[in-house]
């Protein structure tokens, strides 16, 4: 009775670091594993204009404030729908009641697009003269466009990490067997931030000034290699 209490006794520290205890990794197959990751970038120049302006109106009842922004909004539609090339939507419509002094407030926003710069800026012009508050003038890349620079930076990463991999395992005096493992992430463009731009509130009011910057796409690649012996 007392040997066999002993030697439970001893066991217990074993089972203890036995249930604790992490097993090491183990990589299946023959080789060298090497982690690597790369990263690239390319520009563009922007090929795409956006723009919003808003236009608010104040009244003594709601019906009042809202006739007149919708009057408002319909005409600069239809001019908008004039400009070749211009793409026009409207976006949030608001009515709210403003205590002091006591008054109903519309507003609505329209929103431009456009791959022509010049006649969009042209446009916002004239609808800033007949009262639209500019909210924004932001540039930024089509989707065609996006695409093709996201493919053309994820084939940069891709070919800077076999290099990369490829100098390693020389320097180890061995050679890329195989890629046991592949991530790659190519995230969408981020825009530029957006000039912003004060009311004009002149009837003739001059187009505004937008001075573009190229846009950066990047692409990021993470591998597993395999590295075997010459």
């Amino acid at each position: 009775m007392r040997r066999t209490l002993l030697m439970s006794l001893l066991a217990l520290p074993l089972l203890a670091g036995a249930a604790t205890a992490q097993p090491a990794a183990v990589f299946p197959g023959p080789g060298t594993l090497l982690r690597l990751g790369e990263s690239a970038e390319v520009t563009r120049a922007p090929d795409e204009v956006v723009a919003n302006l808003r236009f608010e109106a104040r009244e003594s009842s709601a019906a009042g404030a809202q006739a007149t922004v919708n009057r408002t909004m319909a005409a600069a539609l239809e001019t908008a729908r004039g400009v070749q090339g211009v793409t026009a939507s409207t976006g949030a419509y608001r009515t709210w009641r403003q205590e002091d002094p006591a008054r109903w407030v519309a507003s609505q926003t329209i929103n431009l697009r456009a791959k022509d710069q010049a006649a969009l800026l042209e446009l916002a012009g004239t609808l800033q003269s007949r009262g639209l508050v500019m909210g924004g003038i932001q540039h930024g890349l089509t989707r065609d466009t996006a695409r093709g620079a996201r493919q053309e930076a994820a084939s940069m990463a891709l070919d800077a990490l076999r290099r990369r991999a490829e100098a390693v395992a020389a320097q180890m005096g061995q050679r890329v067997e195989r890629i046991a493992e592949l991530q790659l992430e190519a995230p969408d463009v981020a825009p530029p931030r957006p000039m912003m731009a004060q009311a004009m509130a002149a009837r003739a009011a001059p187009a505004p000034v937008a001075q573009v910057e190229d846009i950066v796409v990047t692409a990021m690649v993470q591998a597993s290699v395999v590295l075997a012996p010459n």
